[in-house]
């Protein structure tokens, strides 16, 4: 994880390389603000160590990722939504991040299966059975502070606090969504 400013590819290249060979774990790469190069990207995505890079660069970004590693088996994680992944899986990302997984598992695990399966008609009904109506919900909570409202609503944190300087969302502002959830769900605190 590298969380400091990027002070080029180079310098990423190499410490991931030491890394990789120190250790036998998968690696992850997170790419924070979009400034990886495809170049970069690339080297990552040859490596065996490095299994995967999120991407929170636009819609582009993380697309000419999928993109250019799709014969590496290389995986590209996009913003947690079923929907990015259903276009990334099409360009060959073969990973992704549900946010929907972590609180109501069989439908992350539905929806996978049936982008497996490449039945893309039943994972798109999932996404607008599912997705879409959580995050028309979410939107006004801003991320990543719907993740962790989701969690703490689903009972897996006690809090929904926030570190700082971001400020949790306050229990009326949490309102629509824990409402949501317990009706679509049966869960919530």
């Amino acid at each position: 994880h590298l969380n400091d400013p990027i002070k080029g590819g180079d310098q990423i290249r190499r410490t991931f390389d030491e890394i990789s060979s120190q250790t036998d774990m998968p690696l992850l790469a997170y790419e924070v603000s979009g400034n990886f190069d495809l170049a970069l990207v690339q080297h990552l995505a040859e490596m065996p160590s490095v299994i995967c890079i999120t991407c929170h660069d636009a819609l582009y970004g993380f697309y000419d990722y999928a993109r250019s590693t799709r014969d590496e088996q290389f995986g590209v994680l996009g913003a947690g939504l079923m929907l990015q992944f259903l276009f990334g899986y099409l360009v060959g990302s073969p990973a992704y991040l549900c946010l929907i997984t972590s609180f109501v598992p069989q439908v992350g695990l539905e929806f996978y299966s049936a982008m497996r399966d490449d039945d893309l008609q039943t994972a798109r009904q999932i996404v607008f059975e599912h997705e879409e109506p959580l995050m028309s919900v979410c939107r006004s909570l801003g991320f990543p502070h719907t993740y962790k409202s989701l969690h703490y609503l689903a009972g897996h944190y006690r809090t929904n606090l926030m570190r700082s300087p971001r400020l949790a969302n306050d229990e009326q502002a949490l309102q629509p969504l824990q409402e949501h959830i317990k009706q679509k769900y049966g869960i919530g605190t």
